[in-house]
């Protein structure tokens, strides 16, 4: 169970020329690059620290968006011990390193999209549109969400 986030890096650069640009590709990449026990008094549980970074790049060195940081994760003892042994091989179940690259993605999309904005740059995912749907026989136009 996730009971923590912080950030404790952000880094947004842009390409500072003025001529235009076309975006065509933009990548993400998302790591876990260490987890440590952190000592917290929580009856019968262990907390452990995963540390995480997320990158935006936007090619061709226009622009990227860096986040570092951690979360910490409530976990029973044996759990958290094997958690840690097979980290020491760098090696972690696709269950957990599922919830925790979820948990970062959920926080730092949505960060980078402000920052994103606050840039003047694209997103870097695409941002579900609304369309009006084409008409049937009979029936009225209807505007749905198309995503």
């Amino acid at each position: 169970m996730i009971i923590g986030f912080n950030l404790i890096k952000i880094l947004v650069e842009k390409d500072s020329t003025d001529e235009p640009k076309k975006i065509e590709r933009v990548s993400t990449k998302t790591d876990i690059s260490n987890i440590s026990e952190q000592k917290i008094e929580i009856k019968e549980k262990t907390a452990l620290k995963f540390s995480f970074s997320f990158n935006v790049d936007y090619e061709k060195n226009i622009a990227k968006i860096k986040m570092e940081g951690s979360l910490l994760y409530l976990a029973d003892p044996k759990q958290a011990k094997e958690i840690l042994e097979s980290w020491k091989k760098k090696e972690i179940t696709k269950e957990i390193r599922m919830e925790i690259i979820n948990a970062v993605l959920s926080r730092c999309n949505i960060k980078a999209l402000g920052l994103e904005e606050y840039m003047g740059l694209p997103a870097h995912f695409p941002l579900p549109k609304f369309q009006i749907q084409e008409e049937k026989k009979n029936e009225k136009s209807k505007t749905g969400y198309a995503g």
